[in-house]
C-alpha cells in the first residue's frame, strides 16, 4: 500500500471543560483511501466559535470545504454573524448555543448538530 494516501479518522463522543474532569473519549482509526471519488462532506462542531481562534478555525474548516456547526455560551449574538460568513462560504452552518460546562449542554449540541446537518466527524473545542 506504499505510496497512497491514507485517510484518518476521529470521532470525538462527548467532552467537557479541562478544568472539569478531562473526558475526552475519542476513537482514532485509519484506513487506506481505495478510490479518487470524492468524500461525503465532513461536519464538523467548533466550540467559542462567536470570535477569536475559536472564529477563525470555524471559518478555515468552512474554507476547506466542511460544513460547520459552530457553539458559544448563549446570547453571544456574534454567532449568527459566524453563520452567515461560512453559509456565505457555500457552506451549511448551524448556531447551537450551549454552556460546555454541562454535561446536558454537551448532549444537546452533539444531539441538535446530527439532526441538523446530519452527523458530527470534528470537535475543536475552542472554549476559554
Amino acid at each position: 500500500m506504499q505510496g497512497r494516501p491514507k485517510v484518518f479518522t476521529c470521532n470525538l463522543y462527548y467532552f467537557e471543560r479541562m478544568d472539569v474532569s478531562l473526558a475526552i473519549k475519542d476513537v482514532f482509526s485509519e484506513s487506506v483511501l481505495l478510490t479518487t471519488a470524492p468524500m461525503t462532506t465532513r461536519i464538523a462542531l467548533v466550540t467559542g466559535a462567536a470570535r477569536g481562534i475559536g472564529r477563525a478555525i470555524a471559518l478555515r474548516l468552512a474554507e476547506d470545504g466542511l460544513d460547520v456547526a459552530v457553539n458559544d455560551l448563549p446570547n453571544t449574538p456574534e454567532l449568527d454573524d459566524v453563520v452567515r460568513e461560512i453559509e456565505s462560504k457555500g457552506r451549511r452552518s448551524l448556531a447551537v448555543p450551549a454552556d460546555v460546562s454541562l454535561e446536558a449542554g454537551v448532549e444537546k449540541i452533539i444531539q441538535q448538530v446530527v439532526q441538523n446537518l446530519g452527523s458530527l466527524d470534528i470537535v475543536s473545542p475552542s472554549d476559554g
